[in-house]
């Protein structure tokens, strides 16, 4: 860029032509670096070089995601930590944005939201995004982890994240056996009293099944649930009053469900 007013020349030595304006209105720490002045360049007619401690990948999206260019949607791990790092270090809030949204991506949560969580809980600005990670952690996989890694963690967020953990699940088991089932009579439906209490016990049993497995649970996934119940314990599943009856049961459920996960959840 030959009307570039400054050069950040990268811990590995590549150099970066950039504006300082740009810069400023990205980030009050270069705003107010670029008040003091310069020391002059060893050749004249070269532009002043700020020295950065990111290497040349970093600095490259992080140029690119404060710049009016388009966005890379960033998905490597390593890479989203250190714009974390970095946007804390460059006070750049248009880069904690960009990077709390790459993080609650669902390719990016399915992948490994225990990483997510790791990188969320190091900035105080991605704390809905660590709550979010949380949520799609289970209990099974961090105790199950790799000392390689838990290192991403620290005590403190491993501590949080377990203690959550412990709770939901202790207290969604027990809220499955709580909320009742209201069975209605109904002329088309033959099913027994017996068959509805095991429809009730698997519907639930399948739902906490999820919810320790595979969260995060969504209501519909649990209507889902519910269903697939049905065929496995009614003889008159097409026209069943008891998937009605179920779908409402998920409901429910869900909803208590949602309610103590959300309440344990700390707010960091």
């Amino acid at each position: 860029m030959t009307h570039a007013d400054v050069i950040l020349r990268s811990a590995d030595e590549k150099e970066f032509r950039a504006h300082k304006d740009i810069l400023s209105v990205a980030s009050p720490v270069f705003s107010n670096m670029f008040t003091f002045p310069q020391p002059p360049s060893p050749e004249p007619s070269s532009l002043p070089v700020v020295y950065m401690c990111e290497t040349g990948n970093v600095l490259d999206e992080f140029l690119r995601c404060i710049y009016p260019v388009p966005r890379p949607v960033v998905k490597d791990f390593e890479m989203l930590e250190a714009l974390v790092s970095a946007a804390k270090k460059y006070e750049t809030e248009v880069i904690t944005k960009l990077v709390g949204s790459w993080l609650i991506a669902p390719e990016i949560l399915k992948e490994d939201p225990l990483r997510v969580y790791a990188i969320a809980r190091t900035s105080k600005d991605l704390r809905d995004q660590a709550r979010v990670a949380a949520k799609c952690t289970t209990y099974d996989m961090v105790a199950g982890s790799s000392p390689d890694n838990l290192v991403y963690l620290t005590t403190v967020a491993l501590r949080d994240l377990f203690g959550y953990l412990v709770l939901r699940d202790k207290e969604a088991k027990r809220i499955i056996g709580e909320p009742s089932l209201s069975m209605p009579r109904d002329s088309r439906c033959d099913c027994s009293t017996e068959t509805k209490t095991r429809f009730k016990e698997e519907i639930g049993q399948a739902i906490l099944d999820a919810l320790l497995s595979d969260p995060p649970l969504s209501v519909e996934r649990a209507i889902g649930l519910s269903y697939k119940q049905l065929m496995k314990v009614s003889p008159c599943y097409y026209h069943c009053v008891l998937g009605a009856q179920g779908e409402a049961y998920a409901k429910e459920l869900m909803g208590k469900l949602m309610e103590i996960s959300d309440d344990l959840l700390p707010y960091y």
